[in-house]
């Protein structure tokens, strides 16, 4: 990869984000797009929102926002859009609720930095063409998510929950 460009925003009221969380979002983008050798420039846009910011998306998507995170990623006609000015692919939106991320730190017990670096992952994977709500796509997640994980010095055995219905 060439380079990777994260613009972060904020839409609504979100729960604040604790200090070096953007870094982090930035550095676990670069290992998700490094891990799947994406070889071309990269843009990546991220939506800090809160759970009724997302579940307003909810209806321009087929993705299941209860873990937290949607992925709009920008292909027309199985292309990825590019930036005129850069040249750089755009790979699409991610939109995360850090109301969520808060609220699943609190009952898991983990940090708040960990839970945007779990949901920032899964974003980023589903603008490569991940679902998770598809079956085959599962394990294969799962396992990018777990080398994200640790390479990002998070342990391994904490990375997701297997039965998170209540998350």
């Amino acid at each position: 990869m060439k380079k990777m460009n994260l613009i972060i925003s904020e839409s609504k009221k979100t729960v604040p984000l604790p200090k070096g969380s953007r870094l982090l979002a930035r550095r676990c983008c670069n290992a998700v797009v490094q891990m799947e050798k994406v070889t071309d420039s990269v843009e990546i846009f991220l939506t800090l929102t809160d759970n009724a910011g997302l579940k307003a998306f909810k209806a321009d998507s087929d993705q299941d926002f209860d873990d937290g995170v949607i992925s709009f990623p920008s292909k027309i006609d199985g292309e990825y859009m590019k930036n005129s000015a850069s040249g750089a692919m755009i790979l699409g939106d991610i939109l995360l609720s850090t109301e969520k991320a808060s609220f699943r730190a609190k009952t898991t017990g983990r940090t708040m930095e960990r839970e945007i670096v779990y949901m920032t992952t899964r974003g980023v994977l589903g603008l490569l063409g991940y679902r998770y709500s598809h079956d085959p796509d599962k394990a294969i997640i799962c396992e990018k998510v777990e080398s994200v994980m640790d390479q990002l010095g998070f342990p391994v055995s904490m990375s997701y929950l297997l039965n998170n219905r209540d998350l």
